[in-house]
């Protein structure tokens, strides 16, 4: 079987990506951590594990046991898509890890972004807030801010998070138009 972490990663990270696309978020993250267990616990059961065994070139008579198993509260269209999709790439088998990097991606989730901001000068707290609030719309988490005084940056602010980088510092600046100039 091929690595795990590589094949089920983007799955999960695509199930999850689109249960937050919901307008009630935590509605659809329980709604789909629901499926993706009941799932798990389908293919790891003893008739689950011998499909696999026995039949896992037969991947729609797996999605066809998946469905005939899978709660009837936990099926809709989304959800046969998402078996479609299963079926067209053969990955039944990895269910189980599709199932815990969600999990982990939702417990991610509900901690908190680190952000670095870096600064030329202290900021007030109102400052502070205000970019909280900011960084944590765009980023649609809460964030933990890291706030450090560099005076090397001459001036202006730099906001770091594991997503993006935004640089208004007087020294990068200062090396764009030195680059303008040199060119």
């Amino acid at each position: 079987m091929e690595n795990v972490t590589t094949i089920s990663r983007p799955y999960a990270t695509a199930v999850f990506e689109y249960a937050l696309e919901a307008s009630d978020k935590e509605t659809s993250l329980r709604f789909w951590n629901d499926v993706l267990f009941a799932m798990k616990e389908i293919i790891e059961s003893e008739i689950g594990k011998q499909l696999l065994a026995e039949h896992s070139d037969y991947q729609l008579e797996i999605k066809s046991f998946v469905e005939a198993v899978l709660p009837e509260e936990l099926k809709n269209e989304h959800v046969s898509n998402f078996l479609a999709v299963l079926v067209e790439h053969s990955r039944f088998a990895y269910i189980p890890g599709i199932y815990e990097f969600f999990v982990e991606l939702r417990e991610n989730y509900d901690l908190p972004t680190p952000v670095t901001i870096v600064t030329a000068r202290e900021l007030t707290e109102e400052q502070l807030q205000n970019i909280g609030q900011s960084v944590a719309l765009k980023v649609g988490r809460a964030v933990k801010l890291d706030v450090k005084v560099d005076t090397s940056i001459l001036s202006g602010i730099i906001i770091k998070t594991e997503d993006f980088s935004i640089d208004c510092s007087g020294r990068k600046t200062l090396e764009n138009l030195s680059a303008q100039l040199t060119k």
